[in-house]
Formats: structure tokens, C-alpha cells, sequence
């Protein structure tokens, strides 16, 4: 492979100016450990069977593939395949969460309907208007020929009135009710759905699944590891620094990395540590990993620097 022709043999110069140290470079006498950045065990949150490990099918633009039928095709997850940040990668038996999120769902459409019912409101509006017509009525009477109306049904009359008008206003109670019962049943759906979500496993970063810890049909338990993603476009490399040099001249400095092909590879010093060991004192710089056109591979190319590898810097 045309990998076996690069070593990863290297220089790394740590160039810059560096505010009252004048401009300097270094090296690192020792070898640099070339390590992962990100690297998870994305957990099962949930109790059950795994149901899938699996990705949705993507086309050379990036766009999912679909069957005859409109519907998405997916791939089984295997070992070497890039996952994206989010993407959904399997399931663990969600039947019954589904089942209850289709009784949330038909809870919440039901409270909808009866906040939105004003049948109620709109016949005790009606009904009081009768009742203080005829009130009206009865009093008009009355001023014209004293004792038309007798007193007795005059009161029964107001009282009919304020009973519609308490009608209202209990009408209107319910409606609050009602739209802060659409709240808790909206509150119940998104449970519902958290539950679903929680039963499914997603790529925490832009990543590589390096191992299946667990097969399909397999029971696991909270928090017990299902897939190995590690990040690899970008890598850090660690090395000790002789203890004489100063951390504040090499911390956020640019980083130099000359290959044995003459390829150079920039990046930045992210950390240096003030703690001094034997060797000399920690620092860590992240640079952006290399792709090398490889024919030969099924991915088209390799990734220049490996995490594991140490090189000579």
C-alpha cells in the first residue's frame, strides 16, 4: 500500500512570536504519542433487546436513498463505517413506548378538541341575554302598570339571569382548564417521545465506529457500551518539553509538523502543562489529520496519522 511509504518520521517546530520571549522555535527531543481527541462507548440508556444497529443510505451528494416505495434504505452498521454527529445508528425494543406514545398522542387531540369547544360559552352568553331581556320586558311593564309582573316571578326572573351570567363565568373556567390541560397533555407526548428517543442510539460527534460491543437480538442493560466511535479527522499529539523552557512561551502557539515526504502539517498547541515529570513537562497539540488518495482502499484513502503511533518529532 502506498500508506507503507510514509512514515510518520517528523519535526515538530513550535513557531511564533511569543509576547516578551522574542521570536523563538522548539523540538521536541523525545517521541510524540499520536492519541485521539474524542473517542466514546455510546451506552444503552435503556433496558432491552437491541433491535438494530443500523444507518440510513446516503447517495455520492449526501442524500438519503429511497426504495421504490419513497421509503428510506438503510445499511447494517459495520466496523470502518463514518457515522455524522446526531444520526440515528440502532434501536433497543421500543414497542411498548410506541404503543404509549400513540395513547398520548390520541390524549392530546382530545384535550385540543375540548379547548377549542366554546359550545358551552357561547349557550350561556345566549341564555343571559334572554334572561336580562326579559327582565327588561317585566320592568318596562311594570313602570307602565304597577304590579303587571308580580314580584315573585320578577325574582325568578333575575335569578335566571344571574345564573346565565355564573354560567358564563364557569363557561370560561372550563376553557382555562381546557387549555391547561392541552399543556399537560402536550407535556405527556413529549415524555412519550423522549422515552422512543431514549431507546435509540445516536452519533455523539463526526466519527468512526471502530467495534460492535453488542449484536442484534442481544439484551443490555443501562449503561452498558454498544458501539466504539472515535473521532480521526483531527489528532493530538503529546510530548515533554525540556522543563527549562517555560509553558507560557509554547502554550497557544502555531505548530509545525514536517513529514519525511516533505508534506507539512499546521496545528496549535492546546495545552501545556505546568506540572514538571520526569521527562520534562506534558504538551498537547491538535492538528487536522491527513486523507491520502488510496485506490486500493474501499474509502478511496487512508488516514495519514494514526492514534497509537508515535512519531519522531
Amino acid at each position: 500500500m502506498q500508506a507503507a511509504l510514509i512514515t510518520l518520521s517528523a519535526t515538530l517546530l513550535l513557531t511564533g512570536p511569543q509576547p516578551g520571549y522574542g521570536q523563538r522555535s522548539y523540538r521536541v527531543p523525545d517521541g510524540c504519542r499520536i492519541t485521539l481527541i474524542r473517542d466514546v462507548d455510546v451506552p444503552s440508556q435503556e433496558a432491552g433487546v437491541l433491535r438494530e444497529l443500523q444507518v440510513a443510505k446516503l447517495d455520492a451528494a449526501g442524500n438519503p436513498v429511497l426504495d421504490a416505495a419513497g421509503n428510506p434504505v438503510y445499511d447494517e452498521l459495520r466496523e470502518g463505517m463514518d457515522v455524522s454527529a446526531g444520526q440515528v445508528l440502532g434501536r433497543i425494543d421500543d414497542e411498548m413506548e410506541r404503543k404509549l406514545k400513540n395513547v398520548a398522542q390520541t390524549k392530546l387531540d382530545v384535550a385540543r378538541m375540548e379547548a377549542d369547544n366554546r359550545v358551552s360559552e357561547d349557550y350561556a352568553r345566549a341564555a343571559h341575554r334572554v334572561a336580562k331581556a326579559e327582565v327588561a320586558q317585566a320592568e318596562d311593564a311594570n313602570r307602565r302598570y304597577s304590579g303587571t309582573v308580580p314580584r315573585a316571578d320578577w325574582n325568578r326572573m333575575m335569578l335566571s339571569a344571574d345564573q346565565a351570567a355564573l354560567q358564563i363565568q364557569q363557561s370560561e373556567h372550563d376553557l382555562d382548564v381546557a387549555a391547561k390541560t392541552v399543556l399537560v397533555r402536550q407535556a405527556e407526548d413529549e415524555v412519550a417521545t423522549l422515552q422512543i428517543d431514549r431507546r435509540k442510539l445516536f452519533a455523539p460527534f463526526d466519527g468512526i465506529v471502530v467495534k460492535r460491543h453488542v449484536d442484534v437480538g442481544e439484551w443490555v442493560q443501562p449503561g452498558d457500551p454498544v458501539l466504539r466511535i472515535i473521532r480521526i479527522d483531527r489528532v493530538q499529539l503529546e510530548g515533554f518539553v525540556d522543563p527549562r523552557i517555560l509553558p507560557a512561551e509554547i502554550d497557544g502557539q502555531e505548530v509545525a509538523i514536517t513529514l519525511n515526504t516533505g508534506d507539512k502539517i499546521k496545528g496549535r498547541v492546546v495545552f501545556a502543562s505546568p506540572e514538571v515529570e520526569l521527562q520534562g513537562f506534558l504538551v498537547r497539540a491538535e492538528v487536522d489529520n491527513v486523507r491520502v488518495p488510496d485506490s486500493g482502499s474501499p474509502r478511496g484513502f487512508y488516514w495519514l496519522l494514526r492514534p497509537g503511533l508515535t512519531a519522531n518529532v
